[in-house]
């Protein structure tokens, strides 16, 4: 079995319950139940009569859909899977140990999110690293997320408050201990706190297919200071608790762009955005 196939089975839970339970991917929705909830599934169909175990089997399929959405997801977020890799069913399929129809179900989705893209006559590979779509993502989310912090700014809670604290406190612990995975789902977690602050189920909806489709630009990012961007993330909690919309948009505005050049920089050669000043 190669590396790349080792980490991506991994990732997933066997529907044999042989594995431990996968961790949750931070930009994905994946029901931590879903595994267990798909080998319940699996494990009543042989007791069901032939026209209810279709039936069944139609619901196994999509359950299973989840768990293999989050393994390739992961996958390609993280690097394992390159810009341009091929996404062959049958190997999929043999490496997670899940049938073919929930990985097509789990590719189509993928595809959706713009993680991957369909090649006729050759299936599904990783969507190419473009500076159009780039830009076009970033564009989108400088429009988006200062929108969501500053209506987020205007009714902030202590609660709320609380809560990105934590995160903050997860991220630099998980930066120190070089547990990039964990750190990712806690600088996720911040974002998102902040973002659900707003109240605005419709902003949420929106952001998240950016995060989703930019993400995989931004495995370079792990590099990026953490004293520079833990500051940055105070200023945008601190506007928050403050009560101060403009200023919140203003300081996530200069993060998201900080970011992207970044990542610009590494994945193209030079940075593209400019920064805003008060």
């Amino acid at each position: 079995m190669t590396e790349p196939d080792r980490q991506l089975r991994n990732s997933v839970d066997f529907v044999d319950g042989t594995r431990p339970s996968p961790k949750k991917s931070p930009d994905t929705y994946l029901d931590p139940g879903a595994v267990d909830e798909a080998q319940n599934l699996t494990d009543s169909i042989a007791a069901e009569p032939p026209g209810k175990q279709r039936i069944a089997n139609v619901s196994t399929e999509r359950t299973l859909a989840d768990p293999a959405y989050a393994a390739i997801y992961a996958a390609i977020t993280d690097g394992t899977f390159a810009p341009g890799d091929r996404l062959r069913i049958e190997e999929l399929s043999a490496t997670l140990q899940i049938s073919p129809t929930p990985i097509r179900e789990a590719l189509s989705r993928l595809e959706s999110a713009g993680l991957a893209e369909h090649v006729p006559h050759r299936g599904s590979r990783v969507t190419l690293a473009s500076v159009s779509e780039f830009r076009e993502l970033y564009e989108l989310r400088f429009i988006l997320e200062p929108l969501a912090v500053a209506k987020a700014a205007e009714r902030f809670s202590a609660g709320s408050a609380k809560e990105a604290r934590t995160h903050l406190q997860q991220l630099r612990a998980a930066m120190e201990n070089k547990v990039m995975a964990e750190a990712w789902q806690a600088h996720a977690g911040f974002h998102f706190t902040l973002y659900r602050a707003a109240q605005s189920r419709w902003l949420e909806r929106l952001i998240t297919p950016l995060w989703d489709s930019s993400r995989r630009y931004r495995v370079v990012q792990d590099n990026r200071n953490l004293e520079e961007s833990g500051a940055e993330h105070e200023s945008i909690l601190q506007a928050c608790i403050d009560h101060k919309p403009a200023r919140a948009s203003l300081e996530l505005y200069n993060h998201v762009a900080r970011n992207a050049n970044f990542v610009a920089s590494v994945v193209f050669g030079q940075p593209m955005f400019e920064l805003k000043v008060d």
